[in-house]
């Protein structure tokens, strides 16, 4: 499978995973735009506004297997209820909360891909990270939803302090530290700021990127270290003040 991603505001990313039969997507917020990627020769590896209307038809549509969304939201129940309505039973859609009572590991790709669903609370009781494993070319990915931004953290509130720093230690611990990192919201030059700001060393090579590994997150992204830069939980107060701004 290959990945392709989506940005049709200023600051959020959606995610395709497709092949020329199936598709999976995560955190999708324009229902309008499914369509004409599901039925489309994809060769870009970002895509835009502009991009999606300019893409040109494919001889099959794929099918779209799952649809995953890391964080409640009001526009979930109405884009189930598309989904549901154009693509019937054969699609599954994984909400939060209705998916909140166990953490899944999905294998039904005809691919060999695997999706694994983790619950991340935090800044919600039900958000969710997906992990996906690639097997046709070994790579793998984290969507990590509203846990974490590039080196920083997007949360204007946050449910509950200890499961948010539980969850980032269950991401630190479990998660293959290769994977990249696909973040929810775009919030790279904020937090450039706040790092140079508070004179956090940072490589060029690391601050030119896009989308980091989840080991390169690990090492430089203060929300990861809370104890060792920022003299623990007491800071943290602190950034999310900084992040309401």
């Amino acid at each position: 499978m290959k990945l392709v991603i989506i940005k049709l505001i200023s600051d959020t990313f959606c995610y395709l995973f497709y092949d020329d039969q199936e598709a999976f997507i995560i955190d999708l917020y324009d229902d309008s735009i499914i369509d004409k990627l599901l039925s489309s020769e994809i060769n870009k590896d970002f895509l835009d506004e502009k991009d999606i209307e300019a893409l040109n038809k494919k001889n099959k549509e794929r099918k779209l297997i799952f649809a995953f969304f890391t964080e409640p939201s009001m526009e979930e129940e109405r884009i189930k209820t598309y989904l549901k309505t154009k693509y019937g039973d054969s699609t599954k859609v994984f909400l939060p909360e209705a998916n909140n009572k166990k953490e899944v590991t999905i294998k039904h790709m005809k691919d060999g891909t695997i999706i694994k669903c983790i619950k991340t609370p935090g800044h919600s009781l039900y958000s969710k990270c997906f992990f996906v494993k690639l097997k046709d070319n070994s790579k793998a990915y984290i969507a990590v939803g509203n846990l974490f931004s590039f080196l920083g953290c997007n949360v204007s509130h946050i449910f509950s302090k200890e499961m948010y720093v539980k969850s980032l230690n269950k991401i630190k611990k479990e998660i293959d530290k290769e994977s990249i990192v696909l973040y929810k919201k775009d919030e790279k030059a904020k937090n450039l700021a706040f790092i140079k700001n508070n004179k956090y060393e940072i490589s060029d090579i690391i601050s030119k990127k896009s989308f980091l590994k989840c080991k390169d997150e690990i090492m430089y992204n203060p929300f990861f270290n809370c104890g060792k830069f920022l003299n623990g939980l007491v800071k943290l107060k602190n950034l999310k003040k900084w992040l309401k701004k």
